[in-house]
């Protein structure tokens, strides 16, 4: 799935992440700080990132004020009508839209 780091996005853009106001860079600044940080603190060179850790470290930076719709995910079709059976259980119908976003054939 292609990234695309916009200014504005526009619907009839091409499918993919569509990311605005430089998300990205704030994401490789995140890493380039933490990357440092392990290479110059001893204590830290056995440091890794893990599936979940990633995971946390994304809810993290997108809590808070970050703005609706400053990050897009167009798919090619309209997924949502499948998880509206799951009600208030929003960790299920998360983990069963992950896994279906694993599919190449959404993109």
């Amino acid at each position: 799935m292609r990234v695309h780091d916009v200014r504005e996005y526009l619907p009839e853009g091409p499918n993919g992440i569509f990311v605005l106001g430089g998300f990205v860079s704030e994401l490789i600044i995140c890493f380039s700080a933490l990357y440092d940080l392990i290479h110059a603190v001893p204590a830290t060179a056995e440091f890794r990132f893990t599936a979940d850790g990633f995971e946390r470290f994304l809810q993290e930076i997108t809590a808070g004020d970050f703005g609706e719709g400053n990050c897009v995910l167009k798919l090619t079709k309209d997924i949502r009508s499948q998880f509206a059976f799951y009600g208030d259980d929003h960790a299920k119908a998360a983990e069963d839209a992950a896994d279906l976003l694993k599919d190449p054939s959404c993109h």
